[in-house]
């Protein structure tokens, strides 16, 4: 199993065998745009159990293809639009255990399945 933590203009994969890379990674490496600066949230869809990278009004499924960008880019990014009623900037995401969905949940207290 591989952790990716995201942080800022940069992310770290890592797993229990590696020690903590100092720099980390571009998100770019990731396969975002170069205009990406940073990522507001990273979420699973309960619905798909894919897992979803949002920044800004645009959102990137992640691949789990070893090997590959972690950012689906044949289809992707897609406008936050699509999320009706998700509030904009999304400042954190979950997917609790019964597969809803919440976002900006401290904030807002939005629920979608």
């Amino acid at each position: 199993m591989i952790v990716i933590l995201w942080t800022g203009a940069r992310y770290w994969e890592l797993t229990g065998n590696e020690r903590y890379p100092v720099a980390g990674r571009p998100l770019t490496d990731a396969g975002l745009p170069g205009d990406v600066d940073r990522v507001d949230a990273v979420f699973v869809w309960g619905h798909n159990r894919r897992a979803y990278v949002i920044s800004g009004t645009m959102y990137w499924k992640l691949v789990a293809d070893p090997g590959r960008t972690l950012v689906e880019s044949h289809t992707y990014p897609r406008d936050m639009s699509m999320w009706a009623g998700v509030p904009i900037p999304v400042d954190g995401a979950l997917t609790y255990t019964n597969g809803l969905l919440y976002r900006n949940c401290f904030r807002f207290h939005l629920m979608y399945d």
